[in-house]
């Protein structure tokens, strides 16, 4: 299943917030890490339901999660 970062609009409430995270647990989803820097999290979802959430009035932006490195 791949990991994706979602974070949330300034102006989504933090209800809207916990309505995603659940929604995202009803669709065979897991949230794998929480942010206290963004508004929002690191979790494994199921491919089919990634446009449900890059296009979800509440999200900001949908990101493929994976290791980063510096040189």
């Amino acid at each position: 299943m791949p990991s994706y970062i979602i974070t949330v609009k300034p102006s989504a409430s933090d209800s809207e917030l916990a309505q995603i995270k659940q929604d995202i647990l009803n669709q065979g989803g897991k949230i794998t890490s929480e942010y206290t820097i963004l508004r929002g999290f690191a979790c494994d979802l199921p491919e089919k339901h990634y446009s449900t959430y890059a296009t979800h009035p509440s999200v900001q932006s949908v990101e493929a999660d994976g290791v980063v490195t510096t040189q």
